[in-house]
């Protein structure tokens, strides 16, 4: 009875890696890779305009938008870049279209802070920062800042 058990038990394994590999395989054969840019700091967060226009962060402080083929440096921001610290979330508003605003967590000396930013659509770049929320306790390992908005349009 226990040859049976155990016999029964390495077909399923044996089959279960089959299936897995296959589907790997497959789902691999499907999709294809394209390099957007290159040369970066430390990539944090990402988010998307309205019209499809990439958004991304760099931990020790820039801001770049990915559109048209290619990538622009929108906002340098002095931040406090310390292991995993610096520059992180990124979040575009619901009403983008309405006010062009644009959210953005990174920590500072004295901790990490939320700002908003305008995005000027002419000249392709983040103007009028307005500290939203600060003092936000910092760490040198795993210091968060991912911010997103959620089903509500809340951030």
């Amino acid at each position: 009875m226990k040859k049976i058990i155990l016999t029964a038990i390495i077909i399923g394994i044996i089959a279960l890696t089959i299936i897995i590999t296959f589907i790997k395989t497959k789902s691999t054969q499907d999709s294809t890779i394209e390099i957007l840019a290159t040369n970066l700091d430390t990539p944090w967060a990402i988010d998307f305009l309205p019209e499809g226009a990439l958004l991304f962060t760099e931990r020790p402080g820039r801001v770049s938008i990915i559109g048209e083929g290619r990538v622009k440096l929108i906002k340098e921001i002095n931040v406090n870049e310390e292991s995993e610290s610096g520059l992180l979330g990124i979040a575009v508003d619901p009403e983008f279209e309405e006010n062009h605003f644009i959210y953005i967590y990174y920590t500072y000396e004295k901790g990490n802070r939320v700002s908003r930013f305008t995005f000027s659509q002419q000249e392709k770049k983040l103007e009028n920062e307005l500290i939203l929320l600060e003092n936000i306790p910092h760490a040198k390992y795993h210091d968060g800042g991912r911010i997103k908005f959620g089903p509500d349009e809340k951030l």
